[in-house]
């Protein structure tokens, strides 16, 4: 699950499937009939989810791992406290505190309440400012699912302090299934290798703009093409912005091609009930 910009990504799904792991790339936010805003998402989707790819016949029984990033890592923690069927799951960047979304998990119980997105709206880029003596942990280690969380020093929109308190509360005995990593000069999103990166980005859904670099770097959309890459050998250091100009001098020049998905996987769209999203099966 990708963070609260929505839509459907699907290149993390396709690279593990590339690796012979079953995976369902889920959209929640933002893409066909699903809802546009974090307050009209209902929690029972993802347990819907859950329970839909838990019991698919090419998923191997005993437990289902969660990927998250940013605000689909808040929500794969809510799914570890949720239910035993998620055994594992990785946390990339994100906090530990309820924004405006999900609502109850299980009868009579209800996640911490939620922080007005006006705190969010206040605090510009830095989001972590509108939750100062507000915060809230999710209590991800219920269930004992094992835990990777994944954070990036320089995070400019989550403090890594929130992933530091969250290893700090946890009960001594349920430590040993946390692994935490933070990476040094690093930023919010932390992508697998090889893949397009960027330096800024633009939130719909929250209403921030932090402002798009005039040569923009955009995601790769289309999973089932590769990722054209052009290299190039030129005689002086140019800046990117001057690449392009009639004076740059190129002395050599190759195409690569990385490709996300393996010619063995299949791609299927799935379009059940309420559920949208892409399953990516590697070859049996």
């Amino acid at each position: 699950m990708f963070g609260s910009t929505g839509g459907l990504a699907e290149f993390r799904a396709v690279l593990m499937a590339s690796r012979g792991f079953a995976c369902f790339a889920l959209a929640y936010l933002r893409c066909d009939d699903l809802p546009t805003s974090l307050a009209d998402i209902d929690f029972d989707y993802f347990l819907d989810a859950v329970d839909w790819l838990a019991s698919h016949p090419s998923v191997q029984p005993g437990g289902i791992g969660v990927v998250g990033t940013s605000k689909g890592g808040e929500l794969a923690f809510l799914l570890g406290m949720a239910t035993d069927q998620v055994s594992e799951f990785s946390r990339l960047r994100t906090s530990n505190v309820n924004i405006p979304s999900a609502a109850s998990i299980g009868e009579g119980s209800v996640v911490p309440r939620c922080i007005q997105l006006d705190d969010l709206y206040k605090s510009g880029r830095d989001f972590w400012k509108g939750f100062e003596n507000q915060i809230l942990l999710h209590q991800a280690w219920t269930n004992n699912a094992k835990i990777l969380y994944l954070c990036g020093e320089d995070d400019g929109v989550w403090r890594t302090d929130f992933a530091n308190t969250f290893i700090g509360t946890c009960p001594e005995e349920k430590r040993k299934n946390i692994e935490l990593i933070i990476y040094p000069g690093t930023g919010h999103l932390i992508e697998p290798p090889y893949v397009p990166v960027f330096t800024s980005w633009n939130n719909k859904t929250l209403g921030v703009d932090p402002g798009v670099s005039k040569d923009p770097l955009l995601r790769k959309r289309d999973v089932t093409t590769p990722f054209v890459l052009k290299l190039s050998v030129i005689d002086d250091h140019v800046p990117f912005a001057d690449f392009h100009m009639a004076t740059t001098v190129v002395l050599a020049s190759d195409r690569l091609e990385r490709w996300y998905k393996h010619n063995t996987v299949r791609r299927i769209v799935v379009r059940e009930g309420s559920l949208r999203g892409t399953l990516f099966l590697p070859a049996e």
